[in-house]
């Protein structure tokens, strides 16, 4: 749909459908980890929201993608109020190293948010600075000044 195209970018967030639920901790999704490369999901974690029923609350679910190989492993728990055939997941933030890589990769962790139920954005934790990874860059740009 051309309304979900606008949360896709350069940071490659990756959009996939709910094509099945078989109960209520197996769901399957209409694409596969080949779109990753890899099975990268199996070990590391990386959230998977349900946009279509958001929620700040994490459920457990296995939501495997549509290969047929157990390794094709989306995620174990997804945040929303629940799963149901047609709805929308995104994984964030997919790009170079996939999230669980590239989080602290050259540059600082962004902040991060979520729209609320009443549709507002809400900062769950504020940006990083570069200050707070490397504490010494700010002690020496205090001796330079």
């Amino acid at each position: 749909s051309s309304d979900l195209r606008y949360i896709a970018n350069k940071g490659v967030h990756i959009l996939l459908q709910v094509a099945d639920v078989k109960s209520e901790d197996i769901a399957i999704a209409d694409g596969g980890t080949n779109l990753l490369g890899w099975e990268r999901l199996e070990s590391e974690h990386c959230p998977l929201i349900n946009l279509t029923h958001p929620s700040t609350q994490q459920r457990r679910c296995r939501v495997y993608g549509s290969l047929c190989t157990p390794h094709d492993l989306w995620g174990y728990a997804y945040y929303g109020t629940h799963l149901e055939v047609g709805d929308i997941l995104l994984l964030p933030a997919q790009g170079s190293y996939v999230q669980t890589l590239a989080q602290r990769f050259i540059k600082p962790v962004c902040q991060t948010v979520y729209w609320s139920t009443d549709g507002q954005l809400e900062r769950v934790e504020a940006a990083e600075t570069l200050a707070d990874r490397y504490p010494s860059l700010r002690d020496s740009a205090q001796q330079l000044a």
